[in-house]
């Protein structure tokens, strides 16, 4: 029996749609996901728990269809690019100095 180098920890199955871009927060404690095949579709999860962060973003977030995303090299800062050409800039409290 040979051991398998990697193994799956979590699946999050938040989306129903595919999953188009997605990244890493520079302390490792957060992803993020999303898709441009429908509007505001983002999710953040807290890896050290495995939980998909409710508080944000709400529905109530007007972030378009998300093409890119990427934090800031601190953390402090989520920024968005999305399908209408528009770029926007989130801060992130507690993962991170701005």
């Amino acid at each position: 029996a040979t051991k398998q180098p990697y193994k799956q920890v979590k699946s999050m199955m938040n989306l129903t749609t595919k999953i188009t871009s997605s990244a890493f927060h520079p302390s490792g404690q957060l992803l993020a996901y999303a898709s441009n095949q429908r509007k505001d579709l983002l999710k953040l999860v807290h890896l050290p728990s495995r939980a998909v962060l409710s508080q944000w973003p709400t529905s109530r977030t007007p972030l378009g269809k998300v093409e890119t995303m990427a934090f800031s090299p601190g953390g402090g800062y989520l920024a968005i690019g999305n399908a209408g050409g528009h770029v926007l800039l989130y801060q992130i409290d507690n993962f991170g100095a701005a």
